[in-house]
């Protein structure tokens, strides 16, 4: 088994995966096809965001800080991620409501 994945499996442990069809492995959680956690998403708002939020609950969790009127910097900080990562998220929505 390589490193790499040893480390997929590690962070991925507990969760639903799934591989498409070139056989490539996929985390169905990480994706956000399934719940998001709440408690997960309220830490991340707080400014104690868990150590692996999902991507669902990352967006989730940046979608409520800007809505609240924090900057992007400040969402940042709060969610535990690059600047980047939150524009990059709301770019994002918006174009699935422009959509």
């Amino acid at each position: 088994m390589s490193d790499w994945d040893r480390t997929w499996d590690a962070r991925h442990a507990g969760h639903t995966t799934d591989r498409n069809r070139a056989g490539r492995r996929r985390c169905l959680t990480c994706d956000g096809h399934y719940t998001v956690d709440h408690a997960a998403v309220a830490r991340a708002i707080a400014g104690d965001p868990p150590a692996n939020l999902t991507r669902a609950e990352r967006r989730a969790a940046v979608l409520i800080l800007k809505a609240a009127g924090l900057s992007g910097t400040q969402v940042a900080a709060r969610v535990g991620c690059a600047e980047r990562t939150v524009w990059r998220i709301l770019s994002h929505s918006r174009e699935q409501v422009t959509a």
